[in-house]
C-alpha cells in the first residue's frame, strides 16, 4: 500500500496560504480571459449559474467534513488509520446518496419550471451537485489528514481545466448553458482522481473496525454539523445571492457586480485564510482554563491582520479604477462604483470573522451562526427593497449594511463570547467618517492612523484604551500552582 508523506503543520499552513493566492489568481485570470471572450450579457449569466454550486455541495454533505475535522483526526493521531477508512468509505457512500437526493429534486423542479426565465439554472446545479460534493468532501479530508498538498492541486488543476473548457465550448458554439454545463466533466474527473489518492493513503479497513456503521456515521455527522453546516451555507450564501437578485434584473448589471465582487475577493481572501490558520492555532489555548489566555491570543491577531488589512484595501480603492481599466476594458468601468461599497464590506467582513475566533475555538460555532444568520437576513431584506431602485449598487450597499449589522450584532449580544480589541473603539470611528466624507480616501485615514497606534502601543495602553494584558503575565498566572 502505498503512502504518502504527512506534511508538518508550518507547511500545512503555508500550502493553504500558497494555494488561496494561486487559486484566486487563477480565478482573476479566468475573469479577465472570459470577460475579454465574452459579451458582458453573457459573462453576467456564467457568473450567475455557477455562483450557488458550492453552496448545494455543502448542503449535500450533510457535515460528513465537519465529522472528520472534528473527530476522525484523533483517531489519525492515535495510529488507528484503518478506522478513519472505515469513516471514508461510510462517508463516501453518505455523500453519493445524499448528493443524488439532491439532484433528484433538483431535476424535479427543472422539470416543473420553477424558475421559468432562468430555469436552466437547475439544470446546471443538478449535474454539479454531486462532483462537486464528492470534490469538496475530499478537499476536507485531505486537509484533515494533513496532505494538504493534495488539495491545493486539485483546486489549482480545476480552476485551469474549468477556464479552459469553459472558453473552448463557447467559442465553438457561443452557448453560455453549454459551456457551463461541459465544465462538469473536469469537475467530475478532479474529484475521481482525489478519491483515488485518498484510497491509497489510508489503509485498507481492519476487521475490529469494520463494524462501524452507516447510521453512526450519519448521526454523529449530522451531530457536528448542525451549526457549521448553517454557518457554512450562510457565509457562502451572500454573493450568489446578491448575484441572483440582480440577475433577476439584469445580467449586464450582475457582470458588472461580479468583477466587483472578484477584486474585493483577492482582496479579503489572503486574510481568511490567515485566520483560518490562525484559528487553528489558536483553539490549542483553548485547554487553559479561564478565557484571559485564549482572549488576549485572539486580540493579538487582531492587532495583527486589521492594520494590513486596511492598508491592502488603501491600495486597492486608489488603483482600482485603472487596474478595471486596462484587466477587463472600458465596457466595465461601472464596475468601480460597485467596488467602492464592495470593499469597505470586505473591512467588516474581516472584522466580525477575527471577533469570532474566542467562540469558534470554544466549540461555541452557534454564536458565529446565529451572528451569520441574522446578517443574512438583514442582506436579503436590504437587497430585496435597494435593487429595484438602484440594481447592482443597491445589492453591494445592502451587503456592506448587513456586515455592519452583523458585526455589531455579535459585539452586543455576544460580547462576553467575542473579542475586541477596545483600540477599535477608535479606529472604526475614523473608518466610517473616511466612509462618508472622501470615497478616496475611505481606508488611508483609518490605516494610517492604525499603524501609528501599533507604534505608541505603550501610549495607548497608558491612556487605558487597550484593555488587553501581556500574554507573558497571562501564561505565568494560568500556569500558577
Amino acid at each position: 500500500m502505498t503512502r504518502f508523506r504527512k506534511e508538518s503543520t508550518v507547511t500545512s499552513s503555508l500550502l493553504i496560504m500558497g494555494g488561496a493566492v494561486g487559486e484566486y489568481g487563477l480565478a482573476l485570470v479566468s475573469s479577465i480571459v472570459l470577460t475579454r471572450l465574452m459579451s458582458v450579457h453573457d459573462y453576467g449569466l456564467v457568473s450567475f449559474l455557477l455562483s450557488p454550486v458550492w453552496i448545494v455541495s455543502t448542503i449535500c454533505l450533510f457535515g460528513l467534513p465537519f465529522l472528520f475535522v472534528c473527530d476522525v483526526a484523533k483517531l489519525e493521531e492515535k495510529g488507528r488509520l484503518a478506522a478513519v477508512r472505515g469513516h471514508l468509505d461510510r462517508g463516501l457512500v453518505i455523500a453519493v446518496a445524499s448528493s443524488i437526493i439532491v439532484t433528484l429534486l433538483l431535476v424535479l423542479a427543472w422539470t416543473l419550471r420553477v424558475l421559468p426565465d432562468h430555469n436552466e439554472a437547475l439544470l446546471i446545479l443538478a449535474i454539479y451537485a454531486s462532483p462537486a460534493s464528492l470534490m469538496a468532501f475530499a478537499g476536507f479530508v485531505f486537509t484533515t489528514l494533513q496532505r494538504v498538498r493534495f488539495a491545493v492541486a486539485s483546486q489549482l488543476v480545476l480552476r485551469l481545466l474549468t477556464l479552459v473548457t469553459v472558453a473552448g465550448v463557447y467559442l465553438a458554439t457561443k452557448n453560455v448553458v453549454s459551456a457551463v454545463g461541459a465544465a462538469m466533466v473536469p469537475l467530475l474527473l478532479v474529484a475521481v482522481i482525489e478519491w483515488f489518492l485518498l484510497r491509497r493513503i489510508v489503509p485498507p479497513i481492519s476487521p475490529e473496525d469494520a463494524r462501524v456503521g452507516y447510521w453512526e456515521v450519519l448521526k454523529r455527522s449530522a451531530s457536528y454539523g448542525r451549526w457549521v453546516v448553517p454557518q457554512n451555507v450562510v457565509a457562502m450564501a451572500f454573493m450568489p445571492a446578491a448575484l441572483w437578485i440582480v440577475g433577476f434584473r439584469s445580467m449586464t448589471e450582475t457582470a458588472y457586480l461580479k468583477i466587483a465582487f472578484v477584486l474585493a475577493t483577492m482582496c479579503s481572501a489572503p486574510f481568511v485564510q490567515l485566520v483560518s490558520v490562525l484559528q487553528q492555532r489558536l483553539s490549542r489555548f483553548a485547554s487553559y482554563p479561564g478565557d484571559d489566555l485564549l482572549r488576549t491570543k485572539g486580540r493579538e491577531v487582531q492587532d495583527l491582520v486589521m492594520p494590513i488589512v486596511l492598508v491592502v484595501a488603501s491600495l486597492v480603492i486608489i488603483v482600482h479604477r485603472i487596474g478595471i481599466q486596462i484587466l477587463y476594458g472600458p465596457q466595465y468601468a461601472q464596475s468601480s462604483r460597485h467596488v467602492m461599497v464592495l470593499v469597505p464590506s470586505v473591512v467588516f467582513y474581516i472584522l466580525f470573522y477575527l471577533m469570532t475566533l474566542v467562540p469558534n475555538a470554544r466549540g461555541r460555532v452557534d454564536v458565529t451562526t446565529k451572528a451569520y444568520l441574522a446578517g443574512f437576513a438583514c442582506f436579503v431584506a436590504l437587497a430585496w427593497v435597494l435593487v429595484g431602485p438602484l440594481g447592482a449598487i443597491g445589492a453591494a450597499w445592502a451587503l456592506l449594511l448587513s456586515r455592519v449589522v452583523a458585526s455589531m450584532i455579535i459585539l452586543s449580544v455576544f460580547s462576553r463570547h467575542v473579542v475586541f480589541s477596545a483600540r477599535w473603539l477608535v479606529a472604526l470611528p475614523l473608518l466610517l467618517l473616511a466612509l462618508l466624507v472622501n470615497w478616496q480616501t475611505i481606508f488611508i485615514v483609518p490605516a494610517v492612523g492604525w499603524l501609528v497606534a501599533l507604534i505608541w502601543t505603550r501610549r495607548i495602553h497608558t491612556l487605558g484604551l487597550v484593555d488587553a494584558v501581556h500574554s507573558s503575565s497571562v501564561e505565568e498566572t494560568v500556569r500558577a500552582p
